[in-house]
C-alpha cells in the first residue's frame, strides 16, 4: 500500500482521474484495483480546459442484483461467485418469479 499512495504521490498533479474497485476481501486483507488516467494522455485542447482540475476520484463496489435491502450485508467477493453468491442468485429468480406470476394473475382476474 506504501508503495501505491508513493507512486500516486509523485504524480498527483498530472493525474485526470483515479478508479478505486475492490477486487476481492477477506476478514483481514482487502485487494484494492487501483487504475489511474494521466492528463497528459488526454488530447491538447481538452488538456488545456482540465489542466488545472484536481483529478477526480471514483470508488466502487459493485452491488448484486439480489441485494434489495440496502441495510442488510452482502458478500463483496460475489463477482468471483461461490455457492452463497449462487445460492442467493437462485433464490432471488424463483423470488422474481413468483411475484411476476402473482401480478399476472390480478391483472387476469380483473
Amino acid at each position: 500500500m506504501k508503495n501505491a499512495t508513493n507512486e500516486l504521490k509523485s504524480i498527483y498533479e498530472n493525474l485526470y482521474d483515479i478508479n478505486l474497485e475492490i477486487y476481492k476481501s477477506r476478514k483481514n486483507k482487502t485487494i484494492v484495483d487501483i487504475r489511474y488516467y494521466p492528463k497528459s494522455a488526454l488530447e491538447s485542447d481538452y488538456y488545456e480546459k482540465v489542466k488545472n482540475n484536481e483529478p477526480m476520484l471514483h470508488c466502487k463496489v459493485g452491488i448484486p442484483p439480489y441485494a434489495n435491502d440496502k441495510s442488510k450485508k452482502y458478500d463483496v467477493n460475489w463477482e468471483l461467485g461461490g455457492i452463497r453468491h449462487e445460492w442467493s442468485s437462485f433464490w432471488n429468480k424463483i423470488q422474481f418469479k413468483w411475484k411476476y406470476r402473482n401480478r399476472l394473475k390480478k391483472v387476469n382476474l380483473k
